[in-house]
């Protein structure tokens, strides 16, 4: 007879994923019209550390990729 596993795998054991290689940080002037599809890969990482509970993790790339806020 083969024996089954019990054990259940630990939720607070998850691996926080490395952001996308496409992140762009905007060094100087901003423009929407210009810049705004570019940050959406790090919007989009940053969406997804949150929403996977990662909310301090989520925080600290923000304030990484854009200190001034």
């Amino acid at each position: 007879m083969e024996k089954i596993s019990t054990t259940v795998p630990d939720a607070t054991a998850s691996v926080i994923p490395l952001p996308p290689a496409d992140v762009v940080y905007h060094k100087g002037s901003y423009t929407p019209e210009k810049d705004a599809l570019s940050d959406i890969p790090g919007l989009r990482y940053a969406l997804d550390l949150f929403l996977a509970s990662h909310m301090v993790e989520s925080e600290n790339f923000c304030k990484e990729m854009d200190p001034a806020r």
